[in-house]
């Protein structure tokens, strides 16, 4: 395959010295708390239940944050948000009170077993907190059977992404009212460490046990203090699962996941902006000359959602819409394009400026783009400019191109995480073409956890996201 790479015009990048809370820091890996009323933060007495904002979700974002680690939390609940949680664009994870892990305990329909196939393919964790069983002793389930439930979870998750890194944590005590259960919550502990996640470890899979008992007892002995209800934490105790559950991460979680690229394709296929499994090649963005609306989630070439949006600024003055003939378009560029993301091109004459934006990105990370523009005849030349926190600009031969792409490597966003794409007529030339463009994030390199390092004052190039 033939491409162009254009040389990068960098201009200074503003150092950035802390990431506080901002909308722009929800990227980077996917992380999906999963469990009951104690991933969704309740707390209080019995009979008297209040939220405790965020729960341990709060903190978990407060230390993550100090080690310099960036993610995106998802998830099916936005409900019992924090203050933090709100500011970051944090809110979501897929915490529920009352509900099992088990389909066969107590509802069909609100358990984890049932759901979790559809959120691992809605919102595509690269990271699972997991919590629960609780409800399922409570409601006599007894441990074989919640064990049991808790292995064909743990099965669903590996399933339906084998690459996803799991946290699972042992159930917190029961005192007080309910210190009759504590049995069988040890008897459950034991089994998810010693079985459990020894199983999963041994096929590979990412899968650490993480202790959140321990931050209840004092010599190994439950302690209600942190425990108003006997059942739930108070905010300090939840901020004791926060820490936990981040350090867990911190100290085990592996390199940044390899990112798969997205497609951006052109044409006349639809009235509005899509970006759905399914209905265009690959999954990719199909657009027309009648949408002027902006996508989130995009999806990736694995139909997987993404962290990266899309906003459409400027086409007017699209005059030709059209494609190559399909028995021309068998070159280099169909392979990395779906044929009909190739085929199809938008064109204007060299009065006329495309511009669109790549949004929710990365401050701090790398982006490589690559543009494919061509058809049947003629000689015009369309030049693309990438403007973020640095500009990269080339030229691009559309007449006649059947195969050669042009890759604008190393794009870095602006601090609002976005890069602007510009599309216009090369000096000289009489008309601009586009077709389709590819982004793919730029994976760091493997870096041992801890602090974000700072050399000479400045950012590194390639932020690490752990």
């Amino acid at each position: 395959m033939l491409r162009q790479y254009a040389a990068a015009f960098v201009f200074p990048v503003a150092i950035l010295g802390s990431f506080g809370p901002s909308l722009v820091e929800a990227a980077g890996p996917r992380v999906m708390a999963v469990g009951d009323s104690i991933t969704y933060g309740l707390t209080g007495t019995t009979g008297n239940y209040v939220d405790s904002p965020g729960g341990y979700r709060n903190n978990f974002y407060n230390t993550m944050t100090a080690n310099g680690l960036v993610y995106k939390a998802v998830g099916a609940s936005t409900a019992n948000p924090s203050t933090a949680l709100t500011a970051a664009g944090q809110t979501r994870h897929s915490g529920y009170g009352g509900w099992t892990v088990g389909a066969d305990v107590y509802s069909a329909l609100d358990n984890f077993v049932y759901r979790i196939d559809g959120w691992m393919q809605s919102y595509n964790p690269d990271h699972v907190l997991l919590l629960g069983g609780i409800n399922d002793l409570l409601l006599d389930a007894g441990v074989t059977k919640t064990t049991g439930n808790m292995d064909l979870l743990l099965g669903k998750i590996f399933t339906a992404k084998p690459s996803t890194t799991v946290f699972v944590s042992n159930l917190i005590p029961t005192t007080g009212s309910r210190a009759s259960y504590n049995s069988q919550v040890l008897s459950f502990n034991t089994a998810l460490k010693n079985t459990l996640v020894p199983k999963y470890q041994s096929q590979g899979r990412n899968i650490y046990f993480v202790d959140q008992y321990s931050n209840f007892t004092s010599g190994g002995v439950p302690v209600g203090t942190n425990l108003p209800d006997g059942l739930h934490p108070n905010q300090t105790g939840y901020n004791l699962m926060g820490a936990t559950f981040a350090n867990a991460v911190v100290t085990h979680a592996p390199t940044a996941p390899t990112r798969t690229p997205i497609i951006i394709d052109v044409g006349s296929g639809s009235p509005t902006g899509v970006n759905l499994p399914g209905t265009t090649p690959s999954g990719a963005i199909r657009y027309n000359a009648t949408w002027t609306g902006a996508l989130s989630e995009l999806v990736d070439t694995n139909h997987s959602s993404s962290d990266y949006g899309f906003q459409w600024v400027s086409y007017a003055g699209v005059n030709y819409m059209n494609s190559i003939a399909a028995g021309s378009m068998t070159g280099d560029a169909a392979a990395m394009f779906p044929d009909n993301a190739a085929r199809s091109y938008w064109g204007a004459p060299s009065n006329v400026t495309f511009t669109a934006k790549l949004t929710n990105l990365l401050p701090g990370t790398e982006y490589d783009l690559d543009f494919f523009a061509g058809h049947a005849g003629g000689s015009d030349v369309t030049r693309f400019t990438i403007t973020g926190a640095n500009t990269l600009t080339g030229d691009l031969r559309a007449g006649g191109n059947f195969s050669e792409l042009l890759t604008l490597a190393g794009a870095l966003p602006s601090a609002l995480g976005e890069l602007t794409i510009t599309i216009t007529a090369a000096p000289g030339s009489n008309s601009l073409y586009f077709n389709a463009m590819q982004i793919t994030e730029v994976v760091p390199e493997p870096a041992t956890m801890g602090l974000i390092a700072l050399i000479g004052g400045g950012l590194l190039r390639r932020r690490r996201v752990f």
